[in-house]
């Protein structure tokens, strides 16, 4: 999981970064248009505000022949035209590219009068060899009609925007995706820290016996002395704890009940006839025996 958000932050942080670089789009659009065969050259309704409110519009004819643009409402634009040929510019095939398509007329059909000279027109624009226009805000039901003189072939149109390139959506990605990438990293680094604390069943275990075992080593009394009956007597002598402890302190006896141990010597408790006969061969045993023979 956290491998799988580290890598997908990074994947957008680098889209991103992509975006607002290399792939950034161009903020104008420059399309332009094959130069037409036919004498009139139109726009289709809605294509000046296609990407923009505001277009500028450039009419270009080789050999500074006159050009003659007018903008004017779709329908008396058609009417105009009625049963004439002309290349109407239906939208975009790319951003550098208008789409256009003939549309044609009837073999014998003819305009009435000049086009800069009708009365049908918003505004007339003409000059030798372009003409360039800018439009602010134009109706979506206002059109170009482009021409030459009537009779040789209309001039080639471009039309440029400037659009807008929103940045917002680049700046979102990069910072999900940053935030992605220390979430996933944060996740791993818990995760190997917390991997390595967990034991295996059998260490736990083992450490809970160890664990046991020293808490009853420690809860145990510790017993100074220790006793042992022989032939009937009870002997007290120093446990090991005791004679270790004293060999700790440096002492090199240790003292029970009067009688003095030594310490680097563990006490050896005697057979049962060794202490008969220690007993049966001491002065007060031989003293009592002398008394009762008298």
């Amino acid at each position: 999981m956290a491998t799988v958000l580290a890598v997908l932050g990074l994947v957008m942080v680098v889209v991103g970064v992509l975006f607002s670089t290399v792939f950034r789009p161009d903020t104008t659009v420059n399309a332009s248009s094959e130069a037409p065969t036919t004498a009139y050259f139109v726009t289709h309704e809605g294509v000046l505000n296609l990407v923009n409110e505001e277009v500028t519009v450039t009419a270009s004819a080789p050999n500074d022949q006159e050009v003659t643009v007018v903008l004017g409402r779709g329908a008396d634009v058609q009417a105009w035209l009625h049963g004439v040929s002309y290349t109407e510019i239906s939208g975009l095939s790319s951003w550098d590219t208008l789409k256009t398509n003939v549309v044609e007329g009837e073999d014998d059909a003819s305009v009435d009068g000049n086009l800069a000279d009708s009365d049908m027109w918003l505004e007339v624009k003409t000059g030798k060899g372009e003409v360039d226009w800018t439009l602010q805000n134009p109706d979506s039901n206002l059109v170009l009609l482009a021409a030459t003189d009537g009779s040789a072939a209309a001039p080639s149109i471009t039309l440029t925007w400037e659009r807008s390139n929103p940045i917002a959506w680049i700046i979102v990605l990069i910072v999900i995706g940053a935030i992605l990438v220390i979430l996933g990293i944060t996740l791993f680094v818990y995760h190997s820290r917390r991997s390595d604390d967990e034991d295996k069943p059998e260490e736990i275990e083992k450490r809970r016996q160890a664990e046991f075992e020293r808490q009853r080593r420690t809860d145990a009394p510790v017993r100074r002395t220790i006793e042992t009956t022989v032939g009937g007597k009870t002997h007290v002598l120093p446990s090991r704890a005791a004679i270790r402890e004293a060999r700790e302190r440096g002492e090199s006896t240790v003292t029970v009940d009067g009688q003095n141990f030594e310490t680097g010597l563990i006490p050896i408790v005697k057979k049962v006839r060794e202490v008969e006969e220690e007993d049966l061969g001491s002065p007060s045993k031989t003293e009592n025996t002398d008394n009762s023979k008298k």
